[in-house]
């Protein structure tokens, strides 16, 4: 089942900020993404207004979203170590 495209405003054609594939006008093919993802903006401190700035968002592609996904876990464990002091 199709999701409906979750950004809050539509661009012409929502091109996605890493492929520049334009799938949305509402056609329930992009995700809104947050750049810096909600689980290190945790880690960095930062409170929901941050973490939802629009400057935080962007829209993907769903390939490039499941992409950018898989390296989260990797960049998480960066951010903790930095965050620790232990790099």
């Amino acid at each position: 089942r199709e999701r409906e495209c979750q950004a809050p405003v539509h661009a012409e054609g929502c091109p996605c900020q890493t492929c520049q594939r334009t799938t949305c006008g509402n056609c329930n093919a992009t995700n809104i993404d947050h750049f810096t993802p909600k689980c290190i903006a945790k880690v960095w401190g930062w409170n929901r207004k941050q973490t939802d700035a629009p400057e935080n968002l962007q829209w993907l592609s769903r390939p490039c979203h499941t992409e950018k996904d898989r390296t989260t876990p990797k960049r998480k464990q960066l951010a903790c170590k930095i965050v620790s002091g232990k790099t």
